[in-house]
């Protein structure tokens, strides 16, 4: 996978110079692509905790580290989806893909009314290139593509054996 390095958001300034953080939106000097950015990046669950930390420059196990998360795994599907929110990245994985919906869905809601117009469509695009990603797809492939993806759930799995805690792994 390649080494993802978001290029860092530029400071809003509001467009009369004076800031009132309840009136401020994301929309003031942002381009659309950078609005999602903004979002992705003041989102307070796991994929913005990944985007801030893919920011700063750490590795995937560097994450893993600081998020106390015994395998790093879990990184490479956040960057996917941060790529699809994004620029619309497609994978012809199904299970990956149906993930990167779910999650850029909860950023439509989220964006709505922060995003500008332009955002949103941007956004809404990129949404409905990741689902029609499987729709050109060689069967083979996507068949090939699930069976990676089980594949590297058996050996997280088999990584976590023997470590403490409490794990949940969803399946579709």
């Amino acid at each position: 996978m390649s080494d993802f390095r978001p290029e860092p958001i530029p400071p809003q300034t509001p467009q009369n110079g004076v800031s009132d953080t309840a009136s401020d939106k994301l929309t003031d000097v942002l381009s659309p692509r950078d609005e999602i950015r903004q979002l992705i990046a003041t989102n307070e669950g796991r994929l913005g905790d990944v985007y801030r930390l893919l920011e700063e420059g750490l590795t995937a196990e560097q994450i893993a580290e600081r998020l106390n998360v015994a395998t790093q795994n879990f990184v490479y599907t956040y960057r996917y989806q941060i790529e699809a929110a994004l620029d619309g990245k497609t994978t012809s994985g199904a299970v990956l893909r149906r993930q990167a919906v779910g999650a850029l869905n909860s950023l439509r809601k989220r964006g709505r009314g922060v995003l500008s117009p332009e955002g949103f469509r941007l956004l809404q695009a990129n949404i409905s290139a990741v689902e029609s990603g499987g729709a050109d797809s060689d069967p083979a492939a996507e068949a090939e593509a699930d069976i990676q993806e089980e594949h590297s759930a058996t050996l997280t799995l088999a990584e976590l054996t023997g470590v403490p805690g409490i794990y949940a792994f969803s399946y579709g």
